[in-house]
Formats: structure tokens, sequence, C-alpha cells
């Protein structure tokens, strides 16, 4: 959990950081009450949590803005794991940030596939943990603002409704996760614009995407849209370069050009430091 150092200076965002509630989920004492010390003097309002029954409850009763959770939990190995997937049911525009020993490539990537904003490998010091807080809880913030001001989308027999992240395909609502959602948005805002593979790793806010991960996305997207309508073909492949949203008009002819060239500089997961103040 965070390191025992000399912490800085108080942040100037700290009257910013007293409107956010922050939810701690971890079975160490130790571990939790240093989490809970760091963000409480960082101006946070902070809920502890022993283990997921317990968050899960109080989670739902009054939801915080962030949770940092463990990948262990008390008795269940993957406790953490079996949280996350819980809270994007209940609230999928919940961030949650992993914070854990546990760093095993396949652990992190099983977390970041979860949508998680973020996986952080302990040690990790006070001014790290509470500027990556920081970060989230602003790029956030911006998200939501942008979703307040966009209008529903109309395309066809679509209709997305940014607000409520809610496709509904000739007037039937579709059950889509975070991540299909956002997907399915980029294709359809600019219909018969070719969205490369580049573009849509882009798209699914993850920090680690690779293209047959994409491609497995657009296989389920399509097969929830042929639940409702079995002669839907709106999605088109282009072989070896990305996919497009259909309408009348035939492919660009400089869209296959320009996605040849396009390096997939988004398919690696950026250096912490570089990812500050984008978005």
């Amino acid at each position: 959990m965070p390191s025992s150092q000399a912490h800085s200076p108080e942040l100037p965002e700290r009257e910013v950081a007293m409107t956010h509630t922050i939810a701690i989920v971890e079975s160490d004492p130790l571990s939790r009450n240093q989490c809970v010390a760091v963000l409480t003097r960082r101006g946070y309002r902070v809920k502890s949590y022993l283990d997921r029954t317990a968050a899960l409850a109080g989670i739902w009763i009054k939801p915080p803005d962030l949770v940092i959770v463990n990948v262990s939990l008390e008795s269940e190995p993957e406790g953490g794991f079996d949280l996350c997937r819980q809270l994007q049911q209940i609230a999928p525009d919940l961030p949650v940030v992993f914070l854990t020993d546990r760093s095993s490539d396949l652990d992190r990537i099983s977390g970041l596939r979860m949508n998680a904003w973020d996986y952080l490998i302990t040690p990790v010091s006070a001014e790290v943990l509470t500027e990556r807080m920081r970060w989230i809880l602003h790029t956030h913030n911006l998200t939501k603002q942008h979703k307040r001001g966009s209008s529903r989308i109309h395309c066809g027999a679509l209709e997305a409704d940014p607000e409520q992240q809610i496709i509904t395909w000739q007037e039937r609502s579709i059950r889509m996760t975070v991540t299909e959602y956002l997907l399915t948005i980029a294709l359809v805002r600019q219909p018969g614009k070719l969205k490369s593979y580049d573009g849509l790793m882009q798209c699914t806010r993850q920090p680690l995407v690779e293209r047959n991960t994409i491609s497995s996305h657009i296989r389920r997207i399509r097969q929830k849209f042929l639940e409702i309508d079995p002669d839907f073909n709106s999605i088109v492949t282009i072989p070896g370069v990305g996919y497009k949203w259909a309408d009348s008009g035939p492919l660009q002819s400089d869209d296959r050009q320009r996605c040849q060239t396009t390096p997939l500089t988004h398919s690696i997961w950026r250096p912490l430091e570089s990812r500050y103040g984008r978005r």
C-alpha cells in the first residue's frame, strides 16, 4: 500500500478533493489504515470496507465517486475482481482502481480488461497515489459533463442516449457493457467512415488493448443487434484495417491508405507521467 514517506505540502486541489468520496476495499488493517490516512490528509472523504460483501452493501446505499480495491479480499483470492464485475452491473460509470501486490501480467491484464481505470502495484508512494486519484476524478468529471451536454444520437433505426449510455435499435433497448457502448458510438457518430483498429483502441478508454480484443467486442455487439434484428448488417468489416457503420455511400477512397499507415501507438500502456493532463 502507500509507502511511508514524508508527505509533501497539501496540494492546491484539496478544496476540490473535499467534494469527492473514495471507497477503499482492503482486508489488511495496516494497508487499509494507511490508505485512509493518506487520502484523508489530502482532503478526500473516505469510506473503508473489510470485504466484498460489506463494500457492495455500502456502495449500493451511497455510491462513492471512486473505488480502490485489492485483488485479494479476506478468503477470496479473486474477491477484488468479483467486486469489480458486480460494480459494473450496478454502477457502470463508477471508476474502479486496483491497488495490490499482485504484479503478474495476467492479473494486470485481467483488471484492465474489466474496465478498471488503473492497476497500481504496491508499494506506491502517497504522492503517486493521490495524483492518480486526482487525475482519474478530474477526467471522470469531464466525461460526465460532456455526457450531460450531449444530445441524443440518431442513425437510422438506432438511437443512443449518451447520458444514460443506452442504445436502442428499432425502438428496442440493447444491454451493452461500457466498452461495447463506446465502440458502437465511435462507429455510429460517423456512418460510412472507416474506423481503424487504432482508432477503436483509443475509444475504449483502456490502456492495454489488442486487435483481437476489439474484434471480440465487435462480434458480441453484432450478436446483440442480431438478436433483435436477424437482418442487421450495419457493422461492416474492412479486413485487416478496421470497421465502419454502413450508410448508403461507399467506403471513402483515402480511408484504407490512411489506416494502413497509422501507427498502433495506443496498443501499449503509456507511462504514468505522460498521461497527466491528457483527455
